[in-house]
């Protein structure tokens, strides 16, 4: 995977194939991979496979190589062995096939698990790579850190024109309530952002098909209605 491969527009969905590493769980009791297969179908992703496999390096690199090979499948999950534990081998054997270490991936879990964890956050080994064409996610084993890792308390935004096709866009950002997807005029929301001109904006809307409010905490005496607009 070069450059040019990152800077090409997001696809909708990807195909994934999500691996547990554990001696102990089973595939009723295996609920870190089960949440990560919801998480990721709840995003549109596609589950070409998944399986169960103990801690031993070479049935772990095994699997993770022939799911690599395998057309359609362009990420790899992983969760479990990623601690300091004598058994904790995953992270050793799948970056023996890494042929490019993506470290960023373990540093931001690390932070995120932080606020959570304190300094027990420094055990984990959580990292990624790639092999091949895939992309390879080493994650640790309980839902918790699972959800972490493929959650954010952010704001996505998804631009989708037919010159540029998608482009996606992820915002620090902190929300009330629940989940929700709304789909705007991007020329229409960012008038509406610059002409707040501040540090913080605030979005209030609480419906996919009713008006947003733009408003800033530094111009109380100013309101921007936004409507939201219908997609198939």
């Amino acid at each position: 995977m070069s450059v040019e491969d990152l800077e090409r527009p997001v696809r909708a969905a990807v195909g994934c194939a999500v691996l547990t590493i554990s001696d102990t769980r089973t595939p009723d009791t295996d609920g870190s991979g089960s949440l990560a297969r919801e998480l990721l179908a709840a995003a549109g992703h596609s589950i070409i496979d998944h399986g169960l496999v103990p801690d031993e390096p070479a049935d772990i690199a095994s699997i993770v190589a022939d799911w690599a090979a395998r057309p359609g499948i362009d990420i790899i999950i992983t969760t479990g062995g990623t601690g300091i534990a004598r058994r904790d081998s995953s992270v050793d054997a799948l970056r023996a096939l890494f042929r490019t270490e993506l470290p960023g991936f373990g540093e931001l879990f690390r932070r995120l698990s932080f606020d959570e964890i304190g300094p027990a956050a420094m055990l984990s080994r959580a990292t990624a790579g790639t092999y091949g064409n895939t992309l390879i996610f080493c994650m640790p084993g309980s839902p918790n850190a699972v959800r972490l890792a493929m959650t954010s308390d952010g704001l996505d935004l998804v631009a989708v024109t037919q010159d540029v096709g998608q482009a996606h866009e992820s915002l620090d950002a902190k929300y009330e309530g629940t989940e929700l997807t709304v789909a705007f005029n991007p020329d229409y929301l960012l008038q509406g952002i610059e002409v707040l001109a501040g540090d913080e904006v605030l979005i209030e809307t609480v419906d996919a098909l009713k008006p947003a409010l733009v408003r800033s905490p530094e111009h109380a005496d100013f309101l921007y209605l936004l409507m939201p607009v219908r997609v198939s």
